[in-house]
């Protein structure tokens, strides 16, 4: 007679692969991986061939690749992903920094804060809750509304800021999805003449997002959120002419990966209006005010979180500061 397992039992079925790398564990398997609890050993790489994986980390988490070709990667919790493959991806709760996310049929993204260098696939579903930046959405379909910052289609990326032409040599698996989907596209314009319309006259052209979107979200260049941010010297500071000409953008991109780790930390709570106060100066480029204001803003924002009785997060105080100095050495 067959025993049951109890839901304590941990069971590695034929076609598990465990290994350890330079980064922490690799775990692969056929079919499903689901990780719901806390890890004490850093975890690199989780795979599955054929199933989906589902990751709700109860602690802090950085992995260089999770990818489920054939299913769906679900994920929760405050995650750090390099790539992220998949038929579907997931985006359940919590913060989600990732360089690529990829998937054959789409990504859900309903969970808080979200800093993503480029996201491809047919459909992008974004939930009007998360919040952060997305700097290239490669998607067939309308967005709607939502508060993420960036959005540039690649090829408008790539034709305003030709450096941004790295961003595939860092995410092969951007490149592979796009030459699939350019092939796709071939094969059914070989077969269907799609220049006329059924009355036989040229179809409306759709503006693009480029021309509808607000451009004040839009300057910079490739976003890697993995890395992390240089604020030591090798570079000429800023000047009010250089920031006015456009210069800014690189210091405009430092700020707001900070700004965004300041962010993650008050999902479950109003954000504090000094930090209003201060994203509205970060978007308007205006450096030289906000470095004048940061610290009587940083004052403002002790003195928030004692009157409503909070604890200042670490990170919010380590990324204040860290923006303090990008200021400094920048402007």
């Amino acid at each position: 007679m067959k025993k049951e397992i109890d839901a304590r039992t941990l069971v590695l079925p034929a076609g598990v692969r465990i290994a350890v790398g330079d980064k922490g564990f690799r775990i692969g398997n056929e079919g499903d991986v689901v990780i719901l609890g806390a890890l004490e050993e850093a975890l690199d790489e989780v795979t599955s061939s054929e199933g989906s994986i589902t990751l709700h980390a109860k602690t802090a988490m950085t992995l260089d690749r999770i990818e489920a070709a054939h299913g769906t990667v679900e994920l929760a919790g405050d995650l750090t992903v390099q790539t992220v493959h998949a038929r579907t991806v997931v985006m359940v709760s919590g913060k989600l920094s990732a360089g690529a996310i990829v998937a054959e049929e789409s990504i859900v993204l309903s969970g808080d804060v979200l800093a993503a260098d480029v996201l491809a696939t047919p459909r992008v579903d974004i939930s009007e809750q998360v919040r952060g930046r997305a700097t290239v959405i490669e998607s067939l379909n309308e967005l709607g509304p939502h508060r993420l910052k960036g959005g540039f289609r690649l090829e408008e990326y790539l034709e305003l800021f030709p450096a941004g032409e790295q961003i595939l040599e860092r995410y092969p698996e951007v490149k592979d999805y796009l030459d699939q989907q350019a092939s796709e596209g071939d094969a059914t314009e070989a077969g269907t003449d799609t220049s006329l319309d059924s009355a036989g006259d040229i179809p409306e052209l759709e503006p693009s997002s480029l021309e509808t979107a607000d451009h004040g979200d839009k300057d910079g260049e490739v976003l890697t959120l993995t890395d992390a941010v240089d604020t030591a010297g090798g570079k000429p500071h800023a000047t009010t002419e250089s920031l006015a000409e456009g210069a800014g953008d690189e210091l405009y991109q430092r700020l707001s990966e900070a700004y965004l780790k300041v962010m993650g930390c008050y999902t479950d709570t109003p954000l504090p209006p000094p930090l209003k106060t201060l994203e509205g100066m970060l978007e308007a480029r205006a450096f030289k005010k906000l470095k004048k204001r940061i610290t009587s803003l940083w004052n403002e924002l002790l003195q928030y979180h004692r009157r409503e009785g909070l604890d200042v997060a670490n990170t919010v105080t380590h990324n204040i500061q860290k923006m303090t100095q990008i200021l400094q050495d920048r402007v």
